[in-house]
């Protein structure tokens, strides 16, 4: 793995408190979702899933798999397009959007507000002017695409806003990235660099951390999958 300064890193995961998989509470749930078995890696295809592998439209609709932490299965889910920029695309879950003010859905607003702290100013410290997309990746590596053997996708990260149902005793499933969604022709794969962060428990603020968290996994995951972070 490539060696960045010291301070860099340490500035980032300050900033963002990025270090532990607990997040108040709010638990990240990667290391839970299972990873595809070495059958289903060897029996995929390598033909894409994905109806299209272009940059998507705001206000397209697009059907995800998402992880159902208290079923252990992946639930289909429908979700549109919400914001579309430079690195990065927004979805919410259908079943979550909503126009009125001081509801318990998610709005523009929010959408808006995670698209400024990923794509354009996370805030210092570090410093001003750079998103959380580009303080890590300058900070670790930069974003693997997701490939078949001849074709890669747009290099974007996807970041879905739904509920993530699970059933933990304390606390809950705050976001999580799933390796299966970086495999091309496997059952219940998104083939995608996708973050999932819930929208039922998760504040707006803690979105943001999670979002950074989740956002490191996305970078570790294309450079060695098989190493725990």
């Amino acid at each position: 793995m490539r060696s960045y300064p010291l301070i860099a890193t340490l500035l980032v995961a300050l900033a963002f408190d990025i270090r532990s998989e607990i997040l108040n509470n709010g638990i990240c749930g990667a290391t839970w979702v299972p990873e595809p078995s070495t059958l289903e890696r060897n029996a995929r295809t390598d033909t894409w899933q994905r109806i299209s592998r272009n940059t998507p439209q705001v206000g397209e609709k697009e059907m995800l798999w998402i992880y159902n932490y208290e079923s252990s299965i992946a639930e289909e889910v429908n979700f549109t397009y919400r914001s579309v920029n430079a690195h990065s695309a927004i979805l919410v879950a259908d079943d979550w959007w909503s126009t009125s003010i001081g509801s318990n859905g998610v709005g523009q607003e929010e959408v808006d507000r995670l698209t400024k702290v990923f794509e354009y100013n996370a805030g210092p410290p570090p410093g001003i002017g750079k998103g959380i997309y580009q303080q890590l990746t300058e900070a670790f590596a930069p974003v693997t695409p997701v490939c078949d053997q001849n074709i890669c996708d747009d290099g974007m990260v996807y970041i879905a806003l739904c509920e993530i149902k699970s059933n933990l005793s304390e606390g809950y499933i705050v976001g999580f990235v799933s390796q299966r969604d970086r495999y091309v022709g496997i059952l219940q794969s998104n083939e995608r660099n996708l973050i999932i962060i819930d929208v039922r428990y998760t504040p707006l603020a803690r979105a943001e951390q999670t979002l950074a968290h989740e956002f490191q996994h996305i970078i570790h995951n294309g450079i060695d999958s098989d190493e725990s972070t």
